[in-house]
């Protein structure tokens, strides 16, 4: 399917894109709209991001990506972590509002947005954009998929000995180090297993 949004795609359209690429339609392509809007597009071409549309750019019904997760039925848990990173984000941008970084989506977003921004600006055009912007999702999606294993494994013993910084950094890596030996790795529609050796790895780690 064809899918459009206005140019210069950047953070919760951007995203969304990559949200309909990896969930929704795995062959979805991409036009970008300038000023003049969709008035002249094929009755198939499914819009997003844009004012007075079902999928619409950010509102009081929520982020553009939140539309989406909503209207395909998307239940992944992750989403809905990153649904709330998008959020934050949002309610910075838009609204002045201090990200908490007490808490997970607010922990990540200021960096993200930091990092999309270096995206935009090292990007030719909006389809460069997106297919950098696709890695860069994909990154974001394996992180909260790291942070939700890290709970199993005594996070909070991990952190009270090592600091949060470091053990996430340590388990990051120890747990890349253990699904990599299976030829696996994380993000969206992977298949991976971690093997009985992690949770020693890490408690070698707290010891040390």
């Amino acid at each position: 399917m064809r899918w459009a949004t206005r140019e210069h795609i950047h953070f919760d359209r951007a995203i969304s894109a990559w949200l309909i690429k990896r969930f929704v339609d795995p062959d979805a392509e991409f036009l970008f709209l300038g000023h003049s809007g969709g008035a002249e597009l094929d009755s198939d071409v499914i819009q997003f991001g844009l004012p007075g549309i079902e999928l619409s750019s950010h509102d009081q019904s929520g982020s553009t990506f939140e539309k989406i997760l909503r209207k395909y039925s998307l239940s992944d848990p992750h989403l809905k972590t990153v649904g709330d990173i998008v959020a934050s984000g949002l309610s910075y941008l838009f609204n002045r509002n201090e990200p908490d970084s007490h808490n997970f989506p607010g922990e990540v977003v200021v960096g993200l947005l930091a990092i999309v921004e270096g995206v935009v600006l090292s990007a030719a055009t909006d389809e460069e954009a997106l297919e950098k912007s696709l890695m860069l999702y994909d990154a974001v999606y394996a992180l909260v998929q790291g942070r939700s294993l890290s709970k199993n494994y005594e996070e909070d013993a991990g952190i009270a000995k090592m600091g949060a910084g470091m053990w996430r950094t340590a388990f990051s890596v120890t747990l890349a180090s253990d699904i990599r030996a299976s030829g696996a790795k994380l993000g969206p529609n992977t298949e991976f297993a971690v093997s009985e050796g992690l949770a020693p790895a890490l408690q070698r780690l707290r010891d040390r």
